[in-house]
């Protein structure tokens, strides 16, 4: 699965909105300009985003184009289906996704997250990304199989939906302070995360502010009914701790901290 032209444009042009939302109205010429994108290409672009809502104009010479939200409330995924329509990568997953290879042990819970509220939600979307789902399984028709997802097209893949749906391995629930890598991925993205139950994961995220936390299919139904505003609160929450201490440099810059508190603790 890859990002059409006409998606690609569109990414460019609403980053260039958002990097210079600071004037009422960008012309269209200095968009084409500046992302080397053809202005009658790009005009059919921008009018598929305006009629879905994420874009306002106008005419004129001094006229041009303005995002209708803030550039923390639009996901890659909402810009891709204004353009791309039915043919957009990961398309049709407006309520919850999950991404990881499934195994046995990790059914239980699945079922529990994932599963059961899609069939008790038949109504809403939702997407299994990962391998190893054996065709045996029956799941519901308004859950969509992609199978494993490509590293670059994860982003994409969480920012499509309202909610990531993540559960963890038995071995590392029982551990403790042990969360997938797969969960600040998708923090990252802004994308809400709810997650099984499992010891220490105040430590990284706060429950409630920033991640939700369900133990029940009830739990995780009730979740996945929460209004926009709600979701979209707490994902800007779990981006913002994400990137200030779960970061490849966050890490390093505490690890080397450590190392030195013990070496300064050390006699002579």
């Amino acid at each position: 699965m890859r990002i059409s032209a006409k998606g690609e444009y569109a990414i460019k042009a609403m980053l260039d909105l958002a990097m210079h939302r600071g004037r009422t109205l960008v012309p269209i010429q200095e968009i084409a300009a500046r992302q080397a994108i053809p202005q009658r290409y790009l005009e059919q672009v921008l009018l598929a985003l305006k009629r879905a809502g994420l874009l306002t104009s106008k005419r004129g010479s001094t006229g041009g184009y303005h995002l209708t939200k803030a550039p923390d409330e639009i996901t890659v995924g909402g810009v891709l289906r204004a353009v791309e329509g039915g043919s957009a990568p990961f398309e049709g997953g407006p309520q919850g996704r999950h991404n990881g290879a499934y195994s046995h042990d990790l059914h239980g819970i699945l079922d529990r997250l994932f599963f059961e509220p899609s069939r008790r939600l038949s109504e809403v979307r939702f997407a299994l990304g990962g391998g190893g789902v054996p065709d045996s399984l029956l799941l519901p028709t308004n859950l969509r199989r992609f199978g494993p997802i490509a590293p670059q097209l994860q982003a994409s893949f969480y920012c499509s939906s309202r909610i990531t749906v993540n559960v963890t391995p038995d071995e590392m629930a029982r551990a403790g302070h042990c969360p997938s890598g797969r969960m600040f991925a998708a923090a990252g993205c802004g994308i809400p995360v709810l997650t099984d139950a499992w010891d220490g994961i105040e430590v990284f995220f706060e429950p409630g502010r920033e991640i939700f936390v369900a133990r029940s299919t009830e739990e995780a139904v009730e979740v996945l009914c929460l209004p926009d505003q709600e979701l979209a609160r707490v994902g800007r929450a779990a981006r913002d701790r994400a990137m200030s201490e779960h970061t490849a440099e966050a890490r390093a810059r505490r690890l080397v901290d450590l190392f030195t508190e013990v070496a300064l603790d050390e006699p002579g």
